[in-house]
């Protein structure tokens, strides 16, 4: 089994790889929609969140509000530092799981914060998905999300720059899909025969 942590920036375009590599035949366990799973299920995350960011950051039908979250998360280092340590431990737990549970020979993990997070340890891989600030921001609009809320989430993220320096590949996310594609093959290629 070959573990492959897959991560960037905010809006870099981790998701359009890990599915390229999930045609290829991965595993790919997207970590935002475990957060996201947990945001729905977990009472004792959900009372966590409550406790330390209060009801504003809830829906009037009491589901988290992700973007009233995240803003509030990102507004500064304290806030997020307080999050990760509410939803990182359960994350890390569910992707254990899963990865025992995988029955295929290479698992990617979609993980914006993979580094953050120190799950870097876990793997035997990390590509690290890159894009320039423009084609970020340009991602981040289609999402619904202002500039500065991209600049923001960038400012409290270890940056680009810091990430490569964990790669053992690069891909560069900023021209169009075949070319992303291609890089992904290429990467897919080289683990494949290691």
């Amino acid at each position: 089994m070959t573990l492959v942590g897959v991560t960037g920036a905010f809006c870099t375009g981790k998701t359009t790889v890990c599915a390229f590599f999930r045609k290829l035949g991965a595993h790919v366990i997207d970590t935002d929609k475990i957060v996201h799973r947990l945001y729905k299920k977990d009472k004792k995350i959900r009372n966590a969140i409550l406790k330390n960011f209060g009801r504003i950051v809830f829906t009037s039908s009491g589901e988290v509000d992700r973007k009233k979250l995240g803003k509030i998360a990102f507004r500064n280092r304290r806030n997020l530092n307080k999050l990760c340590g509410i939803v990182h431990p359960e994350v890390i737990k569910e992707i254990k799981e899963m990865m025992r549970l995988s029955k295929k020979f290479i698992i990617v993990i979609d993980a914006p914060l993979l580094i953050e997070a120190d799950l870097q340890r876990e793997v035997d891989y990390i590509v690290v998905v890159k894009a320039g600030l423009k084609k970020q921001v340009e991602r981040g609009a289609r999402r619904g999300f202002k500039k500065h809320d991209c600049l923001a989430r960038r400012r409290l993220q270890l940056s680009l720059r810091e990430k490569i320096k964990y790669a053992d590949f690069v891909i560069d996310n900023n021209r169009s899909r075949e070319y992303t594609k291609k890089e992904v093959r290429r990467v897919w290629k080289s683990l494949t025969r290691r």
